[in-house]
């Protein structure tokens, strides 16, 4: 399928959190890919876009691979968010999913 050719549905992904690309359906995926380029003609286009306004965004990593964490960190500050940053070494991350104290997601 091309993605110039796709017509969204947006249902497939309204409230949904993903840690990886495996987690989601080929359909899901080009919902993503979708609004990727529609973000991008946006900003292109001069519009200031605040899709993630008023929202916390914590980016938890096991190593602090700089390329990395500033092209997100980028990407989040041109959506108007905030940036929580948190280097947990292997053992730690580990820990932190293995207990369940992983982050909840608060829907506003």
């Amino acid at each position: 399928m091309d993605i110039n050719n796709y017509t969204p549905s947006y249902s497939g992904l309204y409230g949904k959190n993903f840690v990886s690309v495996e987690n989601l359906s080929p359909e899901e995926i080009y919902e993503v890919l979708y609004t990727a380029k529609l973000l991008k003609l946006k900003t292109a286009a001069g519009e200031r876009l605040t899709s993630l306004f008023l929202k916390n965004i914590v980016m938890l990593s096991k190593t602090s691979e700089p390329g990395l964490r500033i092209t997100f960190e980028v990407a989040i500050r041109k959506l108007c968010g905030n940036i929580v940053n948190l280097s947990l070494g292997g053992k730690q991350l580990e820990n932190l999913v293995a207990t369940g104290d992983t982050l909840t997601v608060a829907k506003n």
